[in-house]
């Protein structure tokens, strides 16, 4: 994005949104598996690693829509600032990806913390 034409860029925002939208709708599937695991696995709702895993679930709910949508909404206004509007998407990019490896990490692990 940082080196693209402004003919090109349109194109990356828009598969960029293409992508969040996916991530959004994947969550249909996801949850739901899990829930089955969970149940069918016999692991109790109060182990620590469910517990913060559906916290961060429920975060990174909130977190997608606050980080991207403000942002994807500015592209193509007159407040749009190149530099800034790319800052502010790779950051909460980086961010919601640390946010996937926690909960990775919670589901594959499965540490006892309580």
């Amino acid at each position: 994005m940082e080196s693209a034409e402004n003919s090109a860029l349109e194109g990356y925002v828009r598969s960029f949104q293409a992508g969040i939208t996916a991530v959004k709708h994947a969550g249909h599937v996801v949850v739901p598996s899990g829930i089955l695991l969970i149940w069918l696995g016999g692991w109790p709702w109060h182990a620590s690693w469910v517990v913060l895993t559906v916290a961060l679930m429920i975060g990174s709910i909130f977190f997608l829509a606050g980080a991207f949508k403000p942002t994807m909404k500015i592209f193509g206004t007159e407040h749009f600032v190149r530099a800034e509007f790319i800052r502010k998407l790779k950051r909460a990019t980086w961010l919601y990806i640390c946010l996937l490896l926690v909960m990775l990490w919670l589901m594959v692990n499965k540490p006892v913390l309580w």
